[in-house]
């Protein structure tokens, strides 16, 4: 099915997720996912969202899946409009498996954009941050930061020595960006009032941001995650 609008209010959803999860599959309840996608990709000048991973599959469509997996009930997307027009006419319908919020004002930075998914999540005592240009996130990972979760901290995957992505905040740090004044713009800052734990992983990919085109052809030059989308 392809979404279309004739006019869009300044922050609204298009779809909810609907999913039939296995019998014997257990589904995390309290925990949703922000997957953040309403960057302007300045320095990729193609929307991360859309770039190829394998086949004819893209960043957002994989990550989605991978949350999916991982029987998160709550997967929100936050998009830009860009991101949503180029959706619609490449007539693609992974979007149909998220909660998705556009961002009208992608330009508010990161924050912005969490703030709006975090209106979503409702009743989640946890929630990841993903963002949508490190599309590594695997099952492995998601269940090793969720096994660490507690109302104490938020928690951040290492490698190295250095923080990775995603990240897992639980409720206090939830219900303070909710509140947050409009003046600060800065995700870290509001992470600092908290206590943070860190959750060590061999998986060195937690660490890469794919940023740029030559970022991209470097670690997809070889065809195993596939190229631009045509």
């Amino acid at each position: 099915m392809i979404l279309s609008f004739m006019q869009l209010p300044d922050a609204f959803v298009i779809s909810f997720r609907i999913v039939t999860f296995e019998k014997n599959k257990m589904v995390n309840q309290d925990c949703s996912v922000i997957i953040l996608a309403a960057g302007n990709s300045e320095r990729m000048r193609f929307p991360k969202a859309f770039l190829k991973w394998k086949d004819q599959t893209v960043f957002l469509e994989k990550i989605i899946r991978e949350y999916e997996n991982f029987a998160c009930p709550k997967i929100i997307a936050v998009i830009n409009r860009n991101v949503h027009d180029l959706y619609c006419n490449y007539g693609y319908s992974f979007l149909q498996k998220a909660m998705v919020v556009v961002n009208p004002h992608p330009e508010f930075g990161r924050l912005s954009s969490i703030r709006l998914g975090m209106e979503k999540t409702e009743n989640s005592k946890y929630c990841f941050i993903q963002n949508v240009d490190n599309p590594f996130v695997n099952g492995e990972l998601l269940e090793l930061l969720y096994n660490k979760k507690n109302d104490n901290a938020y928690i951040v995957p290492m490698f190295g020595g250095r923080g990775g992505h995603p990240i897992l905040i639980n409720r206090p740090v939830m219900k303070l960006i909710g509140t947050i004044e409009d003046s600060i713009s800065d995700f870290k800052t509001v992470l600092s009032h908290f206590c943070r734990e860190n959750a060590e992983t061999r998986d060195e990919k937690i660490l890469l941001n794919i940023n740029t085109m030559e970022e991209y052809q470097l670690y997809f030059a070889d065809g195993g995650g596939g190229s631009l989308t045509d």
